[in-house]
């Protein structure tokens, strides 16, 4: 590998950290905003499942997946999307697919 090659790979691993770092930025941003107004949320939104990107709810669906396949035909970036189930009640994790 000469090192014009070696620089290439360089930026190249760079920007991938960088994308994949924007990416967490962003999610974490969305689940944040899912905490701090649960109580709300689960008023509009009861036995739902929410997508919320950064502040913004962008869909909501009694089922989890009629809600991904609504994002994707919107062209919804998903790996910068949290998923939550509002629920007045405490679901496992496990149970919250199923339901």
């Amino acid at each position: 590998m000469n090192e014009l090659q070696k620089f290439a790979k360089l930026t190249e691993d760079i920007a991938t950290k960088n994308k994949l770092s924007e990416s967490s930025v962003v999610l974490s941003e969305s689940q944040d905003f899912i905490y701090d107004h649960r109580d709300e949320l689960i008023q509009q939104y009861p036995d739902q499942w929410i997508a919320v990107y950064k502040k913004d709810i962008v869909g909501h669906h009694k089922d989890l997946l009629s809600l991904v396949r609504e994002l994707r035909v919107n062209d919804a970036p998903l790996q910068h999307i949290a998923l939550e189930m509002l629920s007045r009640e405490e679901i496992p994790l496990a149970l919250q697919f199923i339901l």
